[in-house]
Parts: structure tokens; C-alpha cells; sequence
């Protein structure tokens, strides 16, 4: 990129007017019309300088014409077909889909370094949308859907995971004043975690139903029968809700 300097000078050509109007073209936003889904096409609009290569930091900006489903690739006018990246904070990383949403504005930042040095695209969208795009709150980082490594509210200890799964039970009959156990494969649970049970309806309300972590791989779902008959509690989908603190 060549910018011209033309106070010393006694003559100025044509050439490098040019030069210093593509060189200012590639320090602002490039408005481009957008064509595709997960592979774009980005046209400068008419009057715009030609794209005769990419420069870093260029960023480029249109209107999606499309909601992405996937990883992208883009490409400015006949430029090389490159990757586009969302930033986080372990360092970009590939789109996944629903982060360029349709009718809405979002721009790309040309990247020398991105792809190993092939090259590629930042993407920032705009601020009403947090898809596609990291931003850090002291800690808590949107991507999307909010993620939040650790959560104090006001005060008190952080919750460090807070995770849930469904899982189809079927209780056995159980004799009064005893209970049974149904266990639940569940990864990335800890001893001492929270667990709430949600049922798929009423109970009988003789039964009392908890649930805690045996394991770092399981939770158990404990019914106990607390009337003076045999029952068998209610059957079906059950929702666990387990929250971490350590």
C-alpha cells in the first residue's frame, strides 16, 4: 500500500492519485453487495476502487444475504475464496452456523495470519446481535448464546458448570418406607453437585424423589416410598439439573 506525500513534490501525476485513493479505500469500510449462504460473494459497490488484492486490516461490509449454516468462506470480487473466523477468547476459530444473520450488517477484516498465513476474515456483526462475535464482560463472554466461565450473582461462591440432560425412567414397585434407585450416565459431573429432578408430571404424592452424583459419570435419582402401600412412582421423561461450585 503507497501513500503519497505531496507537499515536497513539484510534480504530481495521475498514478499516484490513484495510489492514495486505493490506499485510503483500504483503510475504511469497503460496502459491498453479498450473494451466497456459507460460500459469499462480497462485490464493491459502484464507484468503489477495484479489489486488486488483499490488504490487512481491510474490512469489508454488506448486508447478509443469508443466515450462515455452517462454516463459512468469502471472497471479494475475483480475490482468493478465504475462511472466515469468529473471535474468542482462545483466538478465532471456524463459524459453526447462526452467526451471520439475514438483513443484517456484518463485516469482514481481511487477516494475513489467519489459516497458518493462507490468509482469511474476522467477522464482526452488529451490536444488537452477539452471534459471531466474542465480547468479554469482565469475565463473562458472550458468543452467541451467553456462555459464563464463572457466575457469582452480587455475592457468594461462583458456579462453576451448570449442566442438564433427559433420560426416559421407569421405577420398579417399591415397598412402603423404602426406596430405589435408577442411575443416569451424565459426563462432566462432580461429587457434591447440586442435583434437581424434574418429573414429566404429578407424582403420587407419597413419593419422594432426589438426586445426587455417585460418580464423576453418573446421577443417581433416588424414589422413596413414604405411604403405608406399595407404589410405583410416575414414569416417563425426567429432566436433571445439576450446578457446580467447584
Amino acid at each position: 500500500m503507497t501513500w503519497n506525500i505531496f507537499a515536497s513534490q513539484t510534480t504530481v501525476t495521475t498514478l499516484e492519485f490513484d495510489q492514495n485513493y486505493s490506499a485510503l479505500a483500504n483503510m475504511a469500510q469497503n460496502p459491498c453487495a453479498v450473494a451466497g449462504v456459507n460460500s459469499l460473494v462480497l462485490t464493491p459497490i459502484a464507484g468503489n476502487p477495484p479489489v486488486s488484492g488483499y490488504q490487512n486490516y481491510t474490512t469489508y461490509v454488506g448486508i447478509a444475504a443469508a443466515t450462515n449454516t455452517s462454516s463459512v468462506q468469502a471472497q471479494v470480487s475475483s480475490q482468493a475464496v478465504l475462511n472466515v473466523y469468529k473471535d474468542s477468547p482462545a483466538g478465532p476459530v471456524a463459524l459453526t452456523g447462526g452467526e451471520i444473520f439475514i438483513n443484517n450488517l456484518f463485516a469482514l477484516t481481511y487477516d494475513s495470519s489467519l489459516n497458518g498465513g493462507a490468509g482469511g476474515f474476522h467477522l464482526t456483526t452488529g451490536s444488537t446481535q452477539f452471534q459471531g462475535t466474542t465480547v468479554s464482560f469482565g469475565g463473562i463472554t458472550v458468543t452467541g448464546k451467553a456462555s459464563v466461565a464463572n457466575l457469582t450473582i452480587a455475592t457468594g461462591n461462583a458456579i462453576t458448570r451448570l449442566l442438564n440432560t433427559t433420560s426416559s425412567i421407569t421405577f420398579p414397585s417399591i415397598a412402603p418406607n423404602t426406596t430405589t434407585d435408577v442411575t443416569i450416565n451424565f459426563g462432566g459431573v462432580s461429587i457434591g453437585d447440586v442435583v434437581q429432578v424434574g418429573t414429566p408430571g404429578s407424582i403420587n404424592p407419597s413419593t419422594m424423589l432426589y438426586g445426587f452424583v455417585p460418580s464423576t459419570s453418573a446421577v443417581i435419582v433416588r424414589a422413596a416410598n413414604v405411604g403405608p402401600t406399595s407404589q410405583v412412582p410416575t414414569g416417563g421423561l425426567y429432566r436433571l439439573t445439576v450446578m457446580g461450585f467447584t
